[in-house]
């Protein structure tokens, strides 16, 4: 990990829910080796802030049904068919 990390590179550790013993003793080496390179440990919250992303992913464009015979322009954007909403029909038999 120690290798690879650059700036702006995230850091994820896990509590694996038993002992802590060996997730205690990783963070001060790794605290260590990444201040060594040069870097600084944040946390996501102040990374964000302080330097984010470049390329940041559009909002999802969303689309306005009138009536049930107007497809959406992009389909992936439909939203999602909510059965109970759906008209009764009678069975008929």
């Amino acid at each position: 990990m120690l290798a690879t990390a650059t700036a702006g590179s995230i850091v994820l550790m896990h509590d694996g829910g038993t002992t802590r013993q060996a997730t205690l003793a990783a963070v001060e080496p790794i605290i260590e080796g990444l201040r060594a390179k040069g870097l600084e440990p944040v946390t996501v919250s102040e990374l964000l802030r302080t330097d984010p992303p470049k390329e940041a992913l559009p909002a999802p464009r969303r689309t306005t049904v009138s009536d049930s015979t107007t497809a959406p322009a992009d389909a992936s954007t439909a939203p999602a068919s909510d059965p109970s909403s759906a008209p009764e029909t009678s069975g008929g038999e």
